[in-house]
């Protein structure tokens, strides 16, 4: 589910990061030796060369370091694309087209969204958590990734991240926790998609029955319809929602009535 509108990251004045690994060797120094008896001609004497402890050791170390990996083809595609993305000015066209081709590309761009959610730029995080929410992902160096960014400062990033690791059982716990917690934000479409996202769940979210029940008064009834059906499905354990399901059936319409109705009988059924 898409965080940001195209024309919006479009017009966004992009932030680049720069990090510089400097490596800084030294030279040794050479030690002055005493004086010595001039060898015998017809003996000529060769001194002995050693490397510096010093260059000795830069030698080593680079040889243990691995050579660098160039990428493939469809990551330099992925990296094309995901600078369209970034590039203030970029029409919807072009900015669908990008998106779509990092989609398309799946595995193969990971390098490319690993590195976006790493930024130090918020928009780059996001814009690669959106392509990991559209995509969702099997890549397991990316799920790492995605699990810190559950944490990140951008609650749209943590929209994203919920969003793209919501189909591993193992991540549910995390998930659902960053889930609810969105559905309190003070962003509507923060909230709406957190609900939405939501819906992937049932009993295993009565662990956030607190923050669910919570929801029940915001007005907005696409954030409501959606926590309502999941009130449903996790039944009996949810029985403190009760009064306030009974009150938005009694005072409501449509599909957010329907929706209370049915979630007060599966959890009120023995």
């Amino acid at each position: 589910m898409i965080s940001r509108w195209p024309q919006n990251l479009a017009t966004r004045v992009r932030g680049l990061a720069f990090s510089a690994l400097a490596l800084v060797t030294g030279c040794g120094e050479t030690a002055t030796s005493t004086q010595r008896d001039k060898p015998s001609p017809e003996i000529p004497i060769t001194a002995p060369t050693s490397a510096s402890p010093t260059t000795a050791t830069t030698t080593l170390l680079a040889a243990a370091l691995p050579a660098p990996v160039a990428d493939n083809p469809q990551t330099v595609a992925a990296r094309a694309a995901f600078q369209v993305l970034m590039t203030p000015g970029s029409d919807t066209a072009a900015w669908d087209a990008a998106q779509q081709m990092l989609v398309t590309l799946g595995v193969d761009a990971a390098p490319v969204l690993i590195e976006g959610l790493k930024s130090s730029n918020p928009i780059e995080r996001e814009t690669a958590a959106t392509v990991c929410a559209l995509t969702g992902t099997v890549e397991t160096r990316l799920q790492v990734v995605l699990v810190e960014c559950l944490s990140d400062s951008s609650s749209f990033v943590r929209a994203n991240a919920a969003a793209a690791l919501a189909a591993i059982p193992e991540y549910h716990s995390q998930v659902m926790a960053t889930l609810t917690t969105l559905l309190a934000d003070t962003d509507p479409q923060l909230r709406r998609m957190a609900a939405a996202n939501l819906n992937s769940f049932g009993v295993e979210a009565s662990v956030e029955l607190p923050k669910l029940t919570a929801v029940l008064t915001d007005k907005d009834t696409e954030v409501v319809t959606p926590v309502i059906q999941l009130l449903g499905r996790i039944g009996p354990q949810a029985v403190e929602a009760v009064p306030q399901l009974q009150k938005i059936a009694f005072e409501q319409e449509g599909e957010i009535k329907q929706a209370a109705e049915q979630a007060l009988l599966l959890i009120q059924s023995k």
